[in-house]
């Protein structure tokens, strides 16, 4: 990436590695790994005591239930869990709202993800004339906002997000600090970049 008053073009990035990482993120969640550990304790000793009974545990057996199971019971945790969780999650407020400090104009602002840790967090991004802002809604597991003065922003990139196969599905934008590199997904990344470095060059 260049400086922050330049905008670089990033190389393209594949969405596979971060599509795997966010999904073990979430299976490691309490309100869907124990559900999905109980769900697949009562689903083998169903299915196992089925095929016992009608005499058709053989190896093939074994082997196919041994790999059904999990599958069953952690789609049977999903189930139960997501939707209690999303209900708790709804009828709370929000933890966090954007809003302008005295002296502060909006730039900027679009739908957007924003990646902390493994997880890929929904919500909208924010440039003003002083900072970049993430606010992430309420259906994310981690509720943490991200706001980046626009002195700390040493150099800005976007490119896509493409599958294995190079199909572009999205479109990334960095921001690289002295402490690390923020990473968002947001449709108007170019543009995002392009405004972030002429907001940089007013500093």
């Amino acid at each position: 990436m260049g400086t922050a008053t330049e905008v670089a073009r990033l190389p393209d990035r594949s969405s596979l590695g971060p599509g795997l990482r966010a999904a073990l993120f979430l299976f490691r969640q309490p309100w869907l790994f124990w559900p999905g550990i109980a769900g697949t304790v009562a689903w083998g000793a169903f299915l196992f005591g089925t095929a016992s009974a009608r005499g058709k545990l053989d190896g093939n057996g074994w082997a196919t239930l041994l790999a059904i199971v999990p599958l069953v019971g952690f789609g049977t945790g999903l189930m139960l869990g997501m939707p209690a969780w999303f209900t708790l999650r709804a009828l709370r407020p929000p933890k966090h709202r954007f809003s302008l400090a005295s002296g502060e104009t909006l730039i900027f602002e679009a739908l957007a993800n924003h990646f902390l840790g493994d997880e890929g967090r929904g919500g909208r991004i924010h440039l003003t004339n002083r900072r970049i802002a993430f606010v992430p809604h309420r259906f994310n597991i981690q509720l943490g906002t991200v706001d980046i003065p626009l002195e700390a922003a040493q150099k800005v990139g976007w490119g896509r997000v493409v599958t294995p196969t190079g199909l572009p599905i999205s479109m990334q934008l960095q921001v690289g600090l002295e402490t690390g590199v923020e990473v968002f997904v947001v449709k108007q990344a170019e543009e995002l970049a392009t405004r972030i470095a002429e907001a940089c060059r007013r500093q």
